[in-house]
Order: C-alpha cells, then structure tokens, then sequence
C-alpha cells in the first residue's frame, strides 16, 4: 500500500530519480516502487525540466469553497424545520425550488435546485415523498374489514 503524505510522495519521486541515474530502466524502477512504467517516465521527464532538486509532489487541491458556512447550513435547517409557512409561502410543503429562494432570500447565495438535495443531504434531511392514498380512504373501515370481514372471508 503506497502512503499517500505529501512527504511520501516526494520521497517516492527522488528514489525514482536516484534509481535511474543508477542506471535502472523504467520498468525496472516501475516494478521496484510498484507503479506503473508511464509514470515513471512522466516524473523522469519533469525531472529533466523542473530539475531533481525542485521536484516536488502534486497535491490534490480541494474543490470550491462552499457558498454556506456549517453555521448557515445549521440555521438553514432550522428554517425548514419551522414549514414553508414560516418561511414566507402561501402553503406548507417544501420543494428544492423553494429552498433555493430561502436560501437566496437569507443568504445571497444562488444554488440550483438541484443543488438543493446535497445541501440537504448535509444537514440530515432526506426527501421525503406523500403517501398515496386515495382522498376517500377512511382507515377505520380499511380496519373493521381487515379484523372482521377478511377472516369470514378465509374461513369459507
């Protein structure tokens, strides 16, 4: 298993160097240090540019910076705990649309609404769909036919 620290790699470049000025081939530093042919000659070749010396390990840079701070994201969630309501709309239920306008309402920040389920999804909250029911479904008669029609109707 190859370390991963920035010092690791940087040591791993100058031993593929020291090898080859040993007169080591390619594939012989490749299966020495477990890796693969091409990138020893990638780091050969900024070796010849860059110089031994200046040779330096290529760091993965994180991406952007996020647009909402983990105190926003908290206060956000507080928001959408409270209904759509409380927020300012007409009716209750909370859509990525709508959450796209708090946020842009409170934070100056535009997200996509599609973004909006990431955001979510870090906070702890998860889509959450409707049951379907019908609008004349009565649960005490789904009961009553359950408990006492359906077992007269497995007897016979």
């Amino acid at each position: 298993m190859r370390l991963q620290t920035k010092e690791a790699q940087e040591f791993r470049l100058q031993q593929i160097c020291a090898l080859n000025e040993e007169g080591y081939e390619q594939t012989e530093i490749a299966q020495m240090l477990n890796c693969t042919q091409s990138w020893v000659s990638q780091v050969l070749r900024r070796a010849a540019i860059e110089g031994t010396a200046n040779l330096k390990a290529k760091v993965s840079q994180a991406g952007n910076t996020a647009a909402l701070q983990s105190e926003q994201l908290a206060e956000l969630g507080l928001v959408l705990q409270a209904e759509a309501r409380a927020a300012g709309f007409a009716t209750d239920g909370s859509t990525q649309r709508r959450i796209a306008a708090v946020i842009l309402e409170r934070y100056g920040v535009r997200h996509h609404p599609s973004h909006i389920s990431r955001l979510l999804a870090k906070i702890g909250f998860t889509r959450q769909k409707p049951l379907r029911r019908h609008y004349r479904h009565d649960a005490s008669a789904v009961e009553t036919w359950r408990t006492a029609t359906l077992p007269q109707l497995k007897k016979s």
